[in-house]
């Protein structure tokens, strides 16, 4: 018998298929190490976020900075924010070097302890945002208390940039820019024209309940 040839593992046979052989990537070695993977979104986002923050942060100390050189008009200012139920003060200085801003009630005895306040603490001129009935009341007060009394629409200062992060309450940046003048003053009449404009209202109150009343006289009983 013939002898069989043993076979070695390194020739192929028919019945064995050609496997390619696998390529490795070609790496560029002066760009390996420059080359970083994509930043994920919510990072890109996070430093727009970051950079416009702190835009807008320098925006705003530019701001209070030109607020603050501005000479001053008003050496013993006070500011008011009006409420309903409650009135918020803020002066320049207190004689016991206590908080300056304060808060009062809006009722009758209240409105005394803000005036005592006011004298106690040497204030001269005092500027208010007109709030309605309650804003007439407080400004009418410190009229006869002989403080000079500025009050001024609310948008005026809303519109005024510069407002420093200190100023928590309204009332301290209205004291700000009533020391250096940037409120205008509404116009408020005369104490003739209040009396007029009081009679005026009262009789159109009157007419109305008095329409109100005849027409409810002409109603068929049922």
């Amino acid at each position: 018998m013939p002898d069989r040839k043993s076979k070695s593992p390194g020739v192929r046979t028919l019945q064995q298929p050609l496997q390619p052989t696998p390529t490795l990537p070609i790496v560029n070695p002066e760009n390996a190490s420059t080359n970083t993977p994509p930043r994920p979104p919510q990072a890109a986002a996070e430093l727009r976020r970051a950079a416009r923050i702190a835009e807008q942060t320098r925006r705003d100390a530019e701001e209070c900075a030109k607020v603050a050189a501005m000479p001053v008009q008003h050496e013993h200012p006070a500011g008011i924010d009006v409420g309903d139920l409650t009135h918020w003060v803020c002066v320049e200085t207190t004689p016991d070097g206590s908080d300056t801003v304060r808060e009062f009630p809006a009722h009758t005895p209240g409105l005394r302890q803000l005036v005592a306040w006011l004298r106690q603490c040497g204030v001269t001129t005092v500027a208010l945002e007109a709030s309605g009935v309650y804003g007439h009341v407080l400004f009418l007060t410190l009229l006869e208390a002989g403080f000079h009394t500025v009050m001024t629409a609310a948008h005026f200062a809303r519109q005024i940039k510069g407002r420093p992060k200190t100023d928590r309450r309204d009332c301290q940046w209205i004291k700000r820019l009533h020391k250096h003048g940037l409120l205008p003053p509404i116009f408020q009449p005369d104490e003739t024209t209040q009396t007029l404009r009081d009679y005026v209202r009262q009789r159109a109150n009157l007419v109305r309940l008095s329409g109100s009343t005849s027409s409810a006289c002409r109603r068929p009983w049922s």
